[in-house]
């Protein structure tokens, strides 16, 4: 025969099993994210094969991982190149450029892109840098913030000009950007 007290040490031991369950769960829940494109070139290095992708329409754009962390940084995560409808741009082909930037100097210094497409802007240098339009003619395209060494700064052109940019910390360096519609 079952007791009341023998119930209330069952009724707490079941309570204690569910804060236990939650408090593992949330502690062992972890957000996945993609490797960055160093870690993928050490595994390709290191002949790792990253899986077949699961999309069945080669044409597409593949489907964008934004993120928010830098003023003006948002978009999708895509690697150098043309990308055919989908995307950001409804439906509309886009390309994504990169510029590097040594610490002296942006390469190439001079870029011509269409209405939409990205430019990812990556700090190869060993200190940060600002990217920004030197003439505020287009005040949108600004950094926000240093960009740490290895690390890169996207922005997506959404209206047609030449801009002249820099970078905040080293106004000698400059490049233009040509945006054609």
């Amino acid at each position: 025969m079952v007791t009341r007290t023998s119930n209330k040490y069952i009724l707490g031991l079941v309570l204690l099993l569910i804060i236990l369950g939650g408090a593992f769960y949330v502690y062992n829940k972890k957000e996945a994210k993609a490797p960055t494109p160093e870690v993928q070139n050490s595994q390709q290095q290191n002949g790792y094969q990253q899986p077949a992708a699961t999309t069945t329409n080669q044409n597409s754009a593949p489907a964008p991982q934004t993120q928010t962390n830098v003023k003006g940084n948002t978009g999708p995560d895509y690697t150098p190149g043309k990308y055919s409808g989908g995307g950001e741009t409804g439906g509309s082909d886009i390309a994504v450029e990169e510029v590097d930037y040594d610490g002296k100097v942006f390469t190439p210094s001079t870029i011509t892109i269409h209405v939409n497409d990205y430019i990812f802007f990556r700090n190869k240098s060993t200190a940060g840098f600002w990217p920004k339009t030197a003439d505020g003619s287009y005040t949108a395209f600004d950094a926000g913030k240093t960009i740490a060494p290895g690390a890169q700064f996207k922005f997506q052109f959404t209206k047609a000009g030449t801009f002249k940019y820099e970078d905040k910390l080293n106004p000698g360096a400059t490049g233009t950007v040509t945006v054609t519609q």
